[in-house]
């Protein structure tokens, strides 16, 4: 009788662990993406490039993947992505990468193919340095874990899960002027991510909530992103004022810019301000 009792408690214990344990899949739509600013922040270079060409490789696993000296890597991923990208703008990683040189840009298939289309621009960051990568729930540092994703040291990385990339001209003015400057002045306003919906059990947020409500960051979750993400920047800068992290779509002025981001001639993404819509894209990024 003991015997099936301490057997029973067991199981029940284990069910519970198990159901605890249970979050929100990062495929279900209730899980919450990461937003531009934490792109920008986190990565070694931020940059808008013209693809010339896409081809495939058979880098080796074990010669350039390196995790905290795992043993064993499983299963290797079946192609390595490489873009030749001619670089029109660098808002961040100078010392990696120099406006009108072509570079190499190092990804791996993962679940579906990188759907980029040759001659057209986009924004892609990533990573030069292993160290730096993100390790917290992100899809890319399990990827690593896991040696399913390939990283080249001291090459330009760009991570699924850990990269932003998108098309140029689906950037709207407010992301546009993050990457002026509006990013790069807020990278202290930590962004805390809840993901699910708000009366689901399985909610839960990664990140300190209680610090980022008392100002210290902003709370990113399903029922927010799309319009935060879109048009929004977790800033304590706002009219020329240190304030708490907030939730921000003030305007970035000229002198507002990080030294060394000043559009220069025939590569400038210069603010639109003679727009009716917050929600308007970016024109011309050439």
């Amino acid at each position: 009788m003991l015997h099936q009792t301490l057997s029973l408690a067991l199981a029940l214990s284990f069910w519970l662990l198990l159901a605890s344990t249970v979050h929100i899949s990062e495929e279900s739509f209730f899980f919450v993406q990461k937003h531009p600013q934490e792109h920008f922040c986190e990565a070694d270079f931020v940059l808008v490039g013209k693809v010339l060409s896409k081809t495939t490789s058979s880098l080796s696993l074990e010669n350039y993947h390196r995790v905290n000296e795992l043993l064993e890597l499983r299963p290797p991923p079946n192609e390595t992505i490489v873009l030749s990208v001619y670089v029109k703008r660098v808002f961040k990683g100078h010392a990696f990468a120099k406006e009108g040189n072509t570079v190499v840009l190092v990804t791996s298939r993962i679940k579906t193919d990188l759907e980029v289309v040759k001659r057209r621009s986009y924004i892609f960051t990533g990573f030069v340095h292993l160290a730096n990568v993100p390790n917290d729930y992100g899809h890319c540092s399990s990827l690593l874990e896991t040696g399913r994703h390939v990283f080249v040291e001291n090459h330009l990385n760009f991570m699924w899960g850990c990269s932003w990339f998108q098309h140029r001209s689906l950037l709207t003015i407010k992301q546009k002027q993050g990457l002026l400057g509006m990013y790069a002045r807020s990278c202290d306003c930590k962004i805390v991510k809840c993901h699910g919906r708000r009366n689901d059990p399985r909610r839960y947020c990664f990140g300190d909530v209680k610090r980022a409500l008392f100002g210290d960051g902003c709370v990113l979750h399903h029922e927010n992103q799309f319009q935060v993400v879109r048009l929004m920047t977790c800033s304590r800068h706002c009219g020329g004022r240190d304030d708490a992290c907030r939730w921000v779509t003030c305007p970035l002025t000229r002198n507002q810019r990080p030294q060394g981001q000043t559009p220069t001639d025939g590569s400038s993404i210069e603010p639109v301000s003679t727009t009716s819509s917050p929600n308007a894209t970016v024109g011309n990024l050439s």
